[in-house]
C-alpha cells in the first residue's frame, strides 16, 4: 500500500454508498472519508480510533471500492513539499478549531470573514500571523478584553502550555428571602435566520463539538460550497456519514439544525 497515494471511490464504491449492501459499519465509515483528496496516510490517521485501520483500508482497495487517483497523487506529492510536519498539522487543526469556535461565540455572523481567512492557513507560522491580525481586529471592534483572552489562549497552545482558565464573574448577590423576585415570563426562542452562512456556521460548530479532530474531513467540503444546491447536497452526505458511523441520533440532530438554517431553494 502506497501511503502517499490519493484514493477515490470507484463506481462500485459509489453504489455501496447508495445501497449499503456489502460492507460493514467500520468499512463504510472509512469509505465515507475517501474524497479524492486524502492520501492513504491521511485516511489511516482519520481512522486511528477504529480497530486495524490498515486492514480496513486494504479491504476497500482489494474489494474494488476505492482506487488510487494517479493525477491527484502527483498533486498531493507537490503540496506535501511545503505542508506542515504531521505533528505541526495536528496542532494547526486544533488551533484553527479553537479560534473559529471562539470567534463564533464572540462575534456570531460577523465571524465568518475572519474564520474563512483562518481556515485558509497551511502552516503554523502562517496561522500565527493570521491570528495576530485577528487579535488586532478584535481590539479595533472595541473588544479589548476578549482580544486579550483570545491571544492568551492562542499563545498557550502555540507554546504547548495548558490554556489559562477562563475568568469567572463574581456571583450575583441573592435577593432577600422575604421579597423574592417573580420569575420572568418565558420569551419565545427566536428561530435562526436562514442563510448559507448560518447553516455552515452551525455545521462547523456542531461537527467540531461532536467529533473533535475527526470533524475536519466533514467540515472542509462544507466550507468549500459556493451554491445553495451544492451546500444542501454536501450537508446530506454529512448527515449520511454520521448515520453510517453509528450516530443515528446525532445524524438526526444535525439535520434538524441544518434544515432550520438552510434557505428555501
Amino acid at each position: 500500500m502506497d501511503l502517499k497515494a490519493v484514493y477515490k471511490k470507484t463506481q462500485k464504491g459509489q453504489e455501496e454508498m447508495a445501497q449499503r449492501t456489502v460492507l460493514g459499519l467500520r468499512e463504510r465509515t472509512l469509505l465515507v472519508l475517501v474524497d479524492g483528496k486524502a492520501t492513504a496516510a491521511d485516511l489511516l490517521a482519520k481512522a486511528h480510533h477504529m480497530p486495524d485501520p490498515p486492514g480496513l483500508l486494504a479491504k476497500l482497495i482489494d474489494g474494488g471500492f476505492i482506487a488510487a487517483d494517479t493525477s491527484a497523487t502527483a498533486a498531493a506529492a507537490t503540496t506535501a513539499q511545503v505542508a506542515a510536519a504531521p505533528q505541526d498539522q495536528r496542532g494547526l487543526q486544533e488551533l484553527m478549531r479553537y479560534a473559529e469556535h471562539f470567534l463564533d461565540e464572540v462575534l456570531g455572523p460577523e465571524a465568518d470573514v475572519l474564520s474563512e481567512a483562518i481556515g485558509r492557513c497551511k502552516t503554523l507560522p502562517e496561522l500565527r500571523i493570521r491570528l495576530e491580525k485577528t487579535r488586532d481586529v478584535l481590539v479595533g471592534m472595541g473588544k479589548k478584553r476578549k482580544s486579550e483572552e483570545f491571544w492568551a489562549n492562542v499563545e498557550a497552545r502555540l507554546e504547548g502550555r495548558a490554556p489559562p482558565a477562563p475568568s469567572m464573574p463574581p456571583p450575583a448577590a441573592a435577593p432577600p428571602a422575604a421579597t423574592p423576585a417573580p420569575p420572568p415570563s418565558a420569551s419565545p426562542a427566536v428561530p435562526p435566520q436562514p442563510s448559507m452562512q448560518e447553516a455552515v456556521r452551525f455545521a462547523r460548530r456542531y461537527l467540531n463539538d461532536t467529533l473533535g479532530p475527526d470533524a475536519d474531513a466533514l467540515v472542509e467540503p462544507i466550507e468549500k460550497c459556493r451554491t445553495l444546491a451544492e451546500l444542501r447536497a454536501t450537508m446530506e452526505k454529512t448527515r449520511d456519514a454520521l448515520a453510517a458511523s453509528g450516530s443515528k441520533r446525532k445524524s438526526e440532530e444535525f439535520w434538524k439544525g441544518v434544515e432550520l438554517r438552510l434557505p428555501a431553494s
